[in-house]
């Protein structure tokens, strides 16, 4: 529904031939045709929308699009064109002189690109200030993101304990504003720190309460699978 709100308001945007909202409603439509894993398309709307900002010098309005593009490039398996984007959107935001907060999440975003580029300590050091800031601002969401992204860290640098002291709190924090998709996500992880630690009946709950969560959503989310197979391994392991 979103995507088709945004077709439409793209053609309007159009018709009325003002570059810089056309711009951000290419932006816009780009945001769930990503969701949609429509990647190709979605990139071509990024890029479109940066040309024309580019074009018009408009640095500010460029800083989202950036960190969209990085988004996509980053679900598309490609973490160091990602990271480029969000450090291309870093920059520009610091020359706009915006705030530490309005820019955390993106700082998490980079996080994210280093533990996939297998430097997790680098991960750490990008991330965990942001994880305090928001702990200060009681910002739940970008709070429990970046604890995700923290307990994976830690959980790559072999600290067992510290990894899911992060998970859970980031688990407890998604439970509370209901993001079971996030919940889920979470709790794979957490499953497997338990099974590689060798303790079954806690990643057995996990897999099992996440499963019970995201079972009667869309098949075509993405996130169930993981749940499945590795449901199915354990299974397996079990007899």
């Amino acid at each position: 529904r979103a995507r088709d709100a945004g077709e439409r308001a793209l053609v309007l945007r159009r018709a009325l031939k003002d570059s810089v909202a056309i711009a951000r409603a290419l932006n816009n439509l780009a945001n769930p045709v990503t969701m949609l894993r429509d990647y190709e398309r979605a990139q071509a709307l990024y890029e479109e929308c940066l040309a024309i900002l580019r074009e018009t010098n408009d640095r500010l309005g460029m800083i989202f699009p950036l960190l969209n593009l990085g988004e996509l490039y980053y679900e598309m398996g490609k973490p160091r064109e990602a990271l480029a984007l969000y450090e291309e959107s870093l920059a520009l935001s610091r020359e706009a002189g915006e705030s530490d907060y309005a820019r955390g999440l993106t700082w998490n975003s980079v996080g994210e690109a280093y533990i996939v580029l297998d430097d997790p300590a680098r991960a750490i050091e990008v991330t965990e200030p942001n994880y305090h800031l928001f702990k200060r601002e009681n910002s739940l969401f970008f709070a429990a993101t970046c604890a995700f992204t923290l307990g994976r860290a830690k959980w790559r640098l072999g600290d067992v304990v510290a990894a899911r002291t992060y998970l859970d709190e980031a688990e407890c924090l998604f439970q509370k504003l209901g993001s079971l998709g996030a919940v889920g996500r979470v709790r794979y992880f957490r499953a497997s720190l338990a099974l590689e630690r060798g303790d079954v009946a806690a990643g057995r709950r996990d897999l099992a309460c996440a499963l019970k969560d995201l079972s009667w959503q869309s098949r075509e989310r993405k996130d169930i699978w993981p749940l499945v197979e590795r449901t199915g391994t354990l299974a397996c392991q079990l007899g």
